[in-house]
């Protein structure tokens, strides 16, 4: 799983010079790997919530099994919509510091 990650992040390094975020990729790697953590618990956590109040009080079945599932797919979906964010996040700095720049010099 971590080569994964490491191969989908391997040409950020001339992307975070281009956009002017002064952190070293490996850093930057690994803080988008603790960030996608984090939001796929939060994720999950809130989607077992709220189909668990959705079971319980709406439709008052005890089902417990299928919030429990969905939160973990949810959860694991998080975790990768988490990476791609922060695998797109220096192009799209880098392409509005060249949209600035450009406007500037007409």
């Amino acid at each position: 799983m971590v080569d994964f990650i490491d191969n989908f992040f391997k040409d950020i390094e001339k992307d975070l010079l281009s956009a002017g975020i002064k952190k070293n990729y490996l850093e930057y790697i690994k803080e988008s790997k603790n960030y996608s953590i984090i939001i796929s618990f939060f994720l999950a956590f809130l989607t077992f919530f709220f189909l668990t109040i959705y079971y319980f009080k709406i439709l008052n079945q005890p089902n417990i099994i299928i919030p429990i599932l969905f939160s973990i797919l949810v959860g694991i979906s998080g975790f990768f919509i988490g990476l791609y964010l922060f695998r797109l996040y220096p192009k799209f700095v880098k392409n509005e510091r060249e949209r600035k720049i450009n406007n500037s010099l007409y």
